[in-house]
């Protein structure tokens, strides 16, 4: 008997020591969703998963000890088919699928590893549950930001450095979950004793304000760093010799809640091992029925009525009507037949891009937006006088960069149209004065509780990707947070105060007093600069009426609603068109009700098996309802509304995809971005839009497909859908060379063209294509009257040939030795345009940042003009003989 009991005892320690290390491992995991700083979504997920699957390595290791056969080999698969999801969900969803194989994980282990994996499980789910609430509840965040400014208040007086920071860099989030990991172990370890549930506290409470002081003195760590180079931005680009001094420059302070986080864990670790757990007796080798972790559950006649199946249905119940209450707008929004009213006085321009003119300066600011709004089926007028006639017809009111030229009878009028039950959006730039011309943005929101910020928001990442924390809201819906290109690092934050609440903010950046640094250039965090959390757009219900205001119109320009529209349109559409969202008050006190019933009926089936049910509707919710509010909010332009009675196209819209890992730089004006393609397309008269997806249905409002060098091949379907695109009278451009060409063969043998590949494989029977390298080449020759010749070319970047699979077609350019470098043909009714170089579109072979010319001239931009013109309107344009001549020429042509 004795030896039995021995035997016992040692099984049970060795449990322990595997089940803290999986707790560990798990709870990293947990926190790598979103509260250890600054780090790509696909490196963080990655991250999560390695944690999770040493974590259930551990659990085939406990089998060689005696463990009977796991069972959890049921669960893990309903885990794993809502795990594709996790790729363009947000942090709730992992936390929530680290929950479900989290109590996998406790399933399959019996005694004091199961009490201890299931006590860390129901801290992750409860945890879950309040990220949840926190998504679509402003109050939620609100303490969350005050809790961080407290927390910075407290470093500043230890550390003597002022510290402002909000509930990321506080590193709330990891407090909160520590907070219910602690209740729990007092209410499960038999070992909490008074003594060592102080010291441990004492521990976790320095660990944080250690954390705290080290991130104050940040700026003093930073300064103490040996100097780094500066990167010269040469092209092509050369990466600067890596060296230990840039690598922590490049972490502080964003990453240092990763520090805490990791400190923190291997506290929760040691005090998980050293704290006796309850074990259970077993029998035969196998564990009884009753489980360890029932002793987290309290007031025994509820937890009693819960048993079975009743207890199982009602935390369904609880789960589902949560994320249906907390993430789901009801309804749809439309611009179709939507008058929206714009300031005309101020600091706007509503001039379009205009031949001749180019660079970032020649852009413009709004003059694209009108034909944006009037694509999605409504209006925008530009007005110069507020009175109470003209807003009397307007479903929504825009206010762009409003200076002290809008009178105070102005706001006042707008103002008062707003609490009649009017909509406003006033988009905010840095407070500027030139001249006599003032920002006057918060004259304007006077008597709200959203202020702008004199400052200048700086995103560590090029338009906050990987950056941005989003509200549930229906103007939300369609962003990727991965890849989001409606703000940059020259926009406002905004100061929110209740009844308010934040629509988007930017969680790894930081807040430069002032508007210097756009001027300057130099952007640099300092101590006493706000840090993180810094609220980009805002909400506010105004009498009956509704105010939105953003601190970066640069998804509304000319340049930013390229990518931007997603975004500019759905918010459009909120306001003129609202649906029901998530932060109304009987749904808010809904979703309390359910929040405290799913958390107590928790707390009364703490069974791993009842946490991996709450754990995976939850994460099968939060992935459902985000297509269903996607779908319901996304906004598709339909150019056919912007064709004129005179027009030969049926669509006056362009797409630039980029759905299909295209051969470019999403990186403003960068040498291989497409903003000059973009401007190019708009002066010619085009609405033009970046296509991040594929769609039919984009497609069938769409005039002119732009494709650049794709490296992903095209399905068969999405082939189909081009097909029928042209032969409906599309237009397709596809600049591709031979070393990209294995992405667009299928589609180009489609149309009966090829671009050979290079480089040939070694048992190919095609023959290596010659490369025709960067080179002028003519386009045109054109004949005087006076018997004078002008050539008219255009420059390649590298060019490579192209090949007629069925010869029904018009060779375009001819290069070296007559080869052709760019083909047409008619297709349908539609017509396709080959150029064979990938390089040819990009601004480094079509349009700088300052407008600087090629080679002396702009033959390229002349190119561009002139093929359109005749691809769109069937027109003749000629560019003129003098580049100082504006006008254009008109001889016959003749094509080589």
């Amino acid at each position: 008997m004795e030896r039995d009991n021995a035997n016992r005892q040692t099984f049970g320690r060795v449990r322990v020591s595997e089940a803290a290390v999986a707790s560990v491992l798990v709870l990293a995991a947990c926190w790598a969703s979103g509260s250890t700083g600054l780090m790509a979504e696909p490196l963080r997920i990655v991250g999560t998963w390695l944690l999770l699957g040493t974590a259930l390595l551990l659990a085939g290791i406990g089998r060689r000890t005696g463990l009977p056969r796991p069972s959890w080999s049921w669960g893990l698969p309903v885990v794993l088919l809502v795990l594709p999801h996790t790729g363009w969900t947000d942090a709730r969803h992992e936390i929530l699928l680290v929950a479900a194989l989290a109590a996998c994980l406790a399933d399959a282990h019996r005694g004091a590893a199961r009490s201890m994996l299931g006590g860390v499980t129901l801290g992750i789910l409860l945890w879950g549950i309040l990220s949840i609430v926190g998504r679509s509840n402003a109050a939620v965040w609100r303490l969350t930001e005050q809790c961080g400014l407290w927390m910075g208040d407290l470093a500043e007086r230890l550390s003597g450095t002022k510290l402002a920071i909000g509930g990321s860099f506080g590193a709330v989030e990891l407090l909160v979950l520590l907070v219910i990991l602690y209740a729990i172990w007092l209410r499960t370890a038999s070992g909490a004793r008074l003594g060592r549930a102080v010291l441990a506290l004492v521990l976790v409470a320095g660990v944080h304000l250690g954390y705290l002081v080290l991130l104050a003195r940040s700026p003093d760590l930073i300064a103490a760093l040996p100097e780094v180079a500066e990167r010269a931005y040469e092209h092509p680009y050369t990466p600067p010799p890596w060296s230990w001094s840039a690598a922590v420059n490049t972490l502080l302070p964003w990453n240092l809640p990763l520090l805490a986080a990791i400190v923190q864990s291997s506290l929760l670790g040691l005090l998980f091992r050293w704290s006796r757990w309850p074990i259970l007796d077993t029998i035969d080798g196998h564990a009884t029925e009753s489980h360890a972790t029932d002793s987290v559950a309290c007031c025994p006649r509820i937890a009693a009525w819960l048993r079975g199946t009743r207890g199982v249905v009602l935390l369904m119940v609880f789960a589902v009507g949560m994320t249906l209450i907390s993430d789901l707008s009801w309804g749809r929004t439309d611009l179709a037949g939507k008058i929206i009213l714009a300031n005309g006085q101020g600091r706007v321009d509503w001039r379009q891009p205009v031949h001749d003119r180019y660079g970032r300066q020649s852009a413009g600011m709004f003059g694209m937006l009108p034909k944006l709004v009037q694509s999605l089926g409504g209006e925008l007028r530009v007005v110069q006088q507020w009175d109470e006639d003209e807003l009397s017809v307007a479903d929504a009111v825009l206010l762009l960069h409003p200076t002290n030229e809008l009178a105070t009878e102005c706001r006042e009028h707008i103002l008062a149209y707003v609490r009649r039950g009017g909509r406003l959006l006033v988009v905010a730039e840095p407070h500027l004065r030139q001249g006599d011309e003032v920002s006057e943005h918060n004259e304007v929101l006077a008597g709200t509780a959203i202020s702008v910020r004199r400052d200048v928001v700086v995103p560590m990442t090029s338009g906050w990707q990987h950056a941005l924390q989003v509200t549930a809201h229906p103007t939300t819906a369609n962003i990727n947070r991965r890849a989001n290109h409606s703000f940059t690092g020259t926009g406002s934050s905004l100061d929110i105060r209740w009844p308010a609440r934040p629509l988007l903010v930017g969680r790894w950046g930081w807040s430069d007093p002032g508007s210097d640094s756009l001027f300057t250039g130099v952007q640099r965090w300092e101590a006493g600069e706000r840090l993180g959390d810094l609220v980009l757009a805002a909400e506010q219900s105004l009498g009956r009426g509704r105010l939105v205001v953003i601190g970066d119109g640069h998804g509304l320009t000319n340049e930013g609603g390229f990518r931007g529209y997603w975004l500019t349109g759905s918010l459009l559409a909120y306001l003129v068109d609202g649906t029901s969202v998530p932060q109304t008050m009987g749904r808010q006190i809904l979703l309390l009700v359910l929040t405290i019933g799913l958390a107590i009926a928790l707390l009364m089936r703490p069974e791993p098996r009842c946490q991996l049910i709450v754990a995976t509707v939850l994460a099968i919710g939060v992935a459902a309802w985000q297509p269903i509010n996607a779908q319901a909010t996304r906004m598709v332009p339909d150019g056919r509304l912007l064709v004129d009675d005179h027009d030969r196209i049926a669509s006056r819209l362009a797409y630039v995809g980029g759905s299909h890992a295209e051969a470019y730089s999403d990186a403003p004006w960068s040498f291989d971005g497409i903003e000059g393609l973009a401007l190019t397309l708009m002066r010619n008269d085009l609405l033009a839009l970046h296509l991040p997806q594929l769609t039919r249905e984009h497609l069938a409002a769409a005039g002119v497909y732009v494709s650049l060098a794709p490296s992903r091949t095209f399905s068969a379907g999405e082939r189909r859908m081009l097909v029928d695109f042209v032969q409906r009278g599309g237009i397709l451009i596809c600049t591709v060379g031979a070393e990209e060409s294995r992405g667009s063969r299928s589609l180009l043998a489609d149309f009966g063209i090829r671009v050979p590949p290079s480089p040939v494989p070694t048992v190919s029977t095609d023959f290596e294509p010659e490369p025709m390298g960067r080179t002028r080449a003519l386009y045109l020759r054109v004949e005087h009257p006076e018997g004078a010749v002008h050539d008219l070319g255009v420059n390649f970047f590298a060019g490579w040939p192209v090949e007629w699979i069925e010869d029904e077609g018009q060779v375009m350019i001819y290069g070296e030795g007559e080869r052709p470098l760019a083909v047409r043909r008619s297709f349908g009714q539609g017509k396709v345009v080959v150029i064979g170089d990938s390089g040819f579109a990009l601004n480094k072979n079509l349009e700088y940042i300052g407008g600087e010319p090629f080679q002396g001239g702009y033959e390229n931009a002349n190119f561009w003009r002139w093929l359109l013109t005749d691809l769109i309107d069937g027109q003749l344009w000629l560019p003129p003989l003098d580049p100082e001549n504006g006008s254009a020429a008109t001889f016959e042509q003749e094509v080589p």
